[in-house]
C-alpha cells in the first residue's frame, strides 16, 4: 500500500467512527426512553434492559454504518480540498482517479460489515429481542399495556384500558377483536386481571362484568351478549395457541429461511414479494456503502469550506433521499406493483450514476451542467 493510500485511510476512519457513534446514539434515544421506562415504572431489572439494548444494536448498525461511510468520505475530501491537499496531490501526479481505489477499499470494508450484520447479527438480534421481551411481558404483563392508550401489541386485538393498577389489574376495558375477519366484535368490561402461564407462551386477560357487541349486517342485527367472566388470550408475537417458541417474522429470518419460505409460498400460489424484498434488502443496503462512497467523493469537494457540520447535513440529505426511495420501493414491491429486485436496487443505481457523473466532472474539470448546479461550485481542484 502506497503512502497516499495509507494517508487517505487515516483520514477516513476517525470521522467514520465519530459519525457511527453520533448516528447510533441519535437512533437509540427514542428506544432508550422506552426501555428506561421498564426499569423506572415496571420494575424490570437493569441487566435485562441491558440485554435488550444489546439485541437492538444490530438493527441500528445496519443503517448507521452506511451513513457513517458517507459522512467519512464527505469530511475527508472536504478537508483535503479545503487545505489544498487535493491540488498538491494533482501537482505531484496523483489524480483524483488514483484515490478512488483507496476510497473503494474503505467502502468495501463498510459493505462487508453491513452484510455481516444483515445476514447474521440482525436476524439473531431481532429474535433474541422478541424472546426477551416476551419473558418480560410474561412476568410483568402490564409492560405491553399502557393506560389511556390504544395498545396494538397483541395480534388481532386493539386494547384500551382507562387504568392499570396493582401490576396486573385493569379497569375500564375496551377491546376490538378482529382475529376472525368474518366475525369481528367489541368487548367492554368494567375490570380485568392479567394471568400468565409460566410453562407456555400464553398471557390471558380475564374480564369481569362486561359485554360482547357484534354487528351482523346480513341479518341487520346488533346482538349484545353480557357476561360475568370471559377470558381473552393475548397473542404476543403470534404466540396464540400455546406455542412453545416465538415464531419468526420476516426480519428475524436468516437468508436460507427466507429463501425456503419464499419458494414454498410461490409454489402455493401466494404472495412471496415481502419475503423476496427482504432477501434483496440484505444485499442492497450493504451495497449502498459503495454507492455512498462514489457520491461522497465529489460532494465532499464541493463542501470544502463548510466543515464537519455541512458534511453531516449533506449526508443526511443524501441518506434521506436514499431511504425515501427504498421505503417507497419496498411498499410498492410488497403490493406487487413493481418487481422486488427493481424496488430494492434502483436507489443504488440512481445514486451510483449520479455519483459517477459528478466524479467524472471532478476528474476532467468540466463545468457542471444545469442539473448539477445545486450540488457543485464553479471552483475545481
Amino acid at each position: 500500500m502506497r503512502l497516499v493510500d495509507r494517508y487517505l485511510l487515516k483520514e477516513l476512519f476517525p470521522p467514520f467512527f465519530l459519525a457511527l457513534t453520533v448516528f447510533t446514539l441519535i437512533m437509540l434515544t427514542d428506544r432508550a426512553l422506552r426501555l428506561t421506562e421498564l426499569v423506572i415504572l415496571k420494575g424490570v431489572d437493569i441487566s435485562t434492559v441491558g440485554l435488550l439494548f444489546l439485541y437492538i444494536l444490530p438493527s441500528f448498525f445496519a443503517v448507521t454504518v452506511p451513513m457513517a461511510v458517507l459522512v467519512a468520505v464527505l469530511i475527508a475530501f472536504g478537508r483535503l480540498s479545503a487545505e489544498s491537499e487535493i491540488t498538491a496531490m494533482a501537482a505531484s501526479g496523483v489524480s483524483l482517479g488514483r484515490l478512488v481505489p483507496s476510497v473503494f477499499s474503505f467502502c468495501l470494508i463498510g459493505a462487508a460489515i453491513t452484510l455481516w450484520i444483515m445476514l447474521s447479527l440482525l436476524p439473531a438480534g431481532n429474535q433474541a429481542f422478541k424472546e426477551t421481551m416476551f419473558q418480560v411481558v410474561k412476568t410483568k404483563a402490564t409492560v405491553g399495556i399502557h393506560e389511556g392508550v390504544f395498545n396494538d401489541a397483541f395480534d388481532g386485538l386493539v386494547l384500551y384500558a382507562q387504568g392499570v393498577e396493582g401490576g396486573n389489574r385493569l379497569r375500564g376495558i375496551f377491546i376490538s377483536n378482529e382475529r376472525t375477519p368474518k366475525n369481528p366484535h367489541i368487548l367492554v368490561a368494567k375490570e380485568g386481571v392479567l394471568l400468565t402461564d409460566p410453562d407456555s407462551l400464553r398471557v390471558t386477560l380475564r374480564l369481569t362484568d362486561g359485554a360482547i357487541h357484534r354487528l351482523v349486517p346480513e341479518r341487520e342485527a346488533y346482538p349484545v351478549i353480557s357476561f360475568a367472566s370471559n377470558d381473552v388470550q393475548l397473542d404476543l408475537f403470534g404466540s396464540r395457541g400455546g406455542a412453545t417458541t416465538i415464531p419468526k417474522g420476516r426480519r428475524e429470518k436468516t437468508l436460507s429461511e427466507l429463501s425456503v419460505e419464499a419458494a414454498t409460498v410461490k409454489a402455493a400460489g401466494g404472495n412471496a414479494s415481502p419475503l423476496v424484498v427482504e432477501i434483496h434488502k440484505k444485499f442492497s443496503i450493504p451495497a449502498a456503502c459503495l454507492v455512498f462512497g462514489l457520491v461522497g467523493m465529489p460532494l465532499g469537494l464541493t463542501s470544502r469550506r463548510s466543515g464537519k457540520g455541512s458534511a453531516f447535513g449533506l449526508a443526511l440529505a443524501v441518506i434521506m433521499v436514499y431511504y425515501v426511495f427504498i421505503t417507497a420501493g419496498e411498499n410498492l414491491a410488497v403490493d406487487r406493483k413493481i418487481p422486488p429486485g427493481i424496488a430494492m436496487w434502483s436507489p443504488n443505481v440512481i445514486l451510483g450514476l449520479l455519483g459517477a457523473g459528478l466524479l467524472y466532472r471532478a476528474r476532467t474539470g468540466l463545468p457542471p451542467s444545469f442539473s448539477f448546479r445545486f450540488l457543485w461550485t464553479r471552483e475545481t481542484p
